[in-house]
């Protein structure tokens, strides 16, 4: 039956003697602001030409930034004048990626370069599975797409009330998930006023629903389900609200693989081996495994893979840091007389178990000492809405907040 995203929630935070340094870049003037890349998905090992297009012109496009490292971009579009020497609007061009075999799966950032400046961020999917784009006519079921799995399907929602159909075959028994990117994706476009709100459900030969999923990770749908008769099936994705925009991509990764959802401890620190419980599908939960990074893994939040069943998972997030590790206590910790002792600097790995949870921890001060407390959940993937205070020993407040500030934006932790 349909699984649903696990209720521990993982948090982690960092306490550090140190302040940080944001810097803000100024903006210029008509820069490109990239939109949408269609499609959104491209696959490892493989050379891609996908469609990038922007608010602003991109003529004169001359290089591709991508995050990290094993991919690279090339603009594949000729970059010619019309007559009286006018620059075509360009707000459409092709970029061929070209994604090393061995690179890890997920979300990369990239950039074009133009005589007006660096566009702004752009999102590519890398995936492992063969990636099929949406016909044109795959509106109904009598018209759906049929495709072999594993895949990533990728499409759009480009007209009102446009629904895509896709059909697929599976053996009795056999466990699949659906994994959705859409409104994640459209998170770090600059300009994108309206998310997408995708729901997607799977049908049975007949027209029956099986099972459907709407908000699971944030606004996008995540379905993991053992179909109990062979036979076909469909899968359905649309707009809840059966809105449309060109600039509205989504993928639909479909494979038997272990999915991870959360790692407990999140943070983990630096050249030490870590054990971890994995929370997620596809695998007996919870299931015990070690990580051990080496000195310069980057510190802050990372992607990493495991292998689970001897089959490699999705890309899960983990909080690098160099801090004494503390994971909290299996003993009630959640009022003031309850709270958990630690000595500061430290790197707290905690978890919401339950409704109404609140994890306390006491430390010692003297007067002068200056700390940062900083929360990592909702940027490292956890629905945790979190919130701290900061008591005296009589449990008078003396700091609280909410939602963190960086220069103009506002994030949940």
């Amino acid at each position: 039956m349909s699984s649903i995203r696990s209720f521990q929630i993982a948090f982690m935070v960092t306490i550090l003697s140190c302040l940080l340094a944001l810097s803000t870049a100024s903006a210029q003037s008509y820069y490109p602001m990239i939109m949408s890349l269609e499609p959104t998905a491209a696959q490892r090992g493989k050379t891609s030409t996908l469609t990038v297009r922007s608010r602003y012109t991109m003529f004169g496009a001359s290089k591709v930034w991508v995050s990290g490292k094993g991919v690279t971009g090339k603009i594949v579009t000729p970059m010619k004048k019309k007559k009286k020497g006018k620059a075509s609007p360009f707000t459409e061009i092709q970029v061929a990626f070209n994604i090393s075999a061995n690179v890890l799966p997920g979300v990369r950032d990239f950039r074009i370069a133009t005589p007006n400046g660096a566009s702004t961020l752009g999102q590519l999917l890398i995936v492992r599975d063969n990636v099929i784009f949406e016909q044109k006519k795959n509106n109904t079921m009598a018209d759906a797409q049929e495709v072999k799995l594993p895949v990533t399907l990728c499409g759009g929602f480009e007209q009102v009330e446009d629904v895509d159909f896709y059909k697929f075959h599976v053996k009795a028994g056999e466990r699949l998930s659906f994994h959705v990117q859409c409104a994640r994706l459209q998170d770090r476009i600059h300009d994108m006023q309206i998310h997408a709100d995708p729901i997607l459900s799977i049908k049975s030969s007949t027209g029956n629903t099986v099972t459907t999923s709407d908000n699971v990770f944030f606004a996008d749908p995540f379905i993991s389900h053992t179909f109990k008769e062979a036979g076909d099936y469909f899968l359905e994705i649309r707009d809840v609200r059966y809105l449309k925009n060109k600039h509205w991509q989504y993928s639909v990764e479909i494979n038997d693989r272990p999915f991870i959802t959360t790692l407990f401890p999140l943070g983990v620190p630096r050249k030490k081996t870590t054990a971890v419980q994995v929370v997620g599908h596809h695998f007996s939960s919870p299931k015990t495994t070690t990580i051990k990074l080496a000195k310069d893994v980057p510190l802050g939040i990372q992607q990493m893979k495991l292998s689970l069943n001897k089959k490699e998972t999705n890309p899960v997030a983990v909080v690098v840091h160099n801090l004494p590790q503390v994971i909290e206590t299996t003993k009630e910790n959640n009022t003031f007389k309850q709270a958990q002792k630690i000595t500061v600097p430290a790197g707290i790995s905690g978890r919401i178990e339950k409704l109404g949870d609140i994890d306390c921890f006491t430390f010692q001060a003297k007067k002068g000492d200056q700390y940062s407390f900083e929360v990592i959940a909702r940027r490292a993937g956890s629905s945790m809405d979190s919130i701290i205070r900061i008591l005296d020993k009589k449990g008078k407040r003396q700091r609280e907040n909410d939602d963190l500030k960086m220069g103009n934006r506002t994030f949940a932790d």
